[in-house]
Formats: C-alpha cells, sequence, structure tokens
C-alpha cells in the first residue's frame, strides 16, 4: 500500500515495543500509547521522518482504519519529540538505604 501524506500530516502505527510478533498490543496504558512509529509525513513536516519513533499526544491521534489494519493520523505539532535524538535523558540516583536516613524530630512541641 502506498499513502502519500497531505501538508504537515503524520501516518503513525503502534510502536513496535509495544506490540507482540502478531501485531497485538501488550499494553493499554496512556503512556505506552504515546509511543508511535513514523510511517509517512507530508511535505510541509520537517525534522521528522519514516521509521522514526516518536512522542506524541495520543489524545491528537486521529485512528483510521487501512486494509484492515488500525492507524494513526495527527498534525506535526501534536509530536512531542523524536527518541533516540537529542540529549541523553539523566537516570534518577539509586534511594538511600534506610539505614542512613535520619529523621529530624523537633526538640520542643507547643500546644496552643
Amino acid at each position: 500500500m502506498k499513502v502519500k501524506m497531505r501538508k504537515n500530516r503524520v501516518l503513525l502505527r503502534q510502536s513496535v515495543e509495544n506490540l507482540t510478533s502478531s501485531g497485538i498490543q501488550t499494553s493499554v496504558d496512556s503512556k505506552a500509547r504515546d509511543l508511535r512509529e513514523v510511517l509517512a509525513v507530508g511535505e510541509g513536516v520537517e525534522d521528522i521522518k519514516p521509521g522514526d519513533h516518536v512522542l506524541v499526544n495520543h489524545l491528537t491521534v486521529k485512528s483510521v482504519e487501512i486494509e484492515n489494519e488500525e492507524y494513526g493520523v495527527c498534525l506535526d505539532d501534536a509530536v512531542y519529540g523524536v527518541v533516540g535524538e537529542g540529549n541523553e535523558i539523566p537516570k534518577q540516583p539509586e534511594p538511600e538505604s534506610p539505614s542512613k536516613i535520619i529523621t529530624q524530630r523537633p526538640s520542643q512541641i507547643i500546644i496552643p
């Protein structure tokens, strides 16, 4: 199937990480729906190309069915960013063990 998107439109598919080999979605979590794979882009779309994995607001994606398969269409403005490009996300530091945490107690409690 060939698809030519118009202007600033983007054709998306649920990200491969969220699908099994048979195409069944493994998670219905709204966060999982925010990661999509770009299949086609319109002529006015910059910085996004087919094959990119993007973060997108799933509420702005219009669900369409083409040849018995479900896809999504959105404007390029709905794409937050391309995964794998740009800045590295810093890892969260390991929490300290409970034995190292010191709780401070007030030395005096005043009751009115």
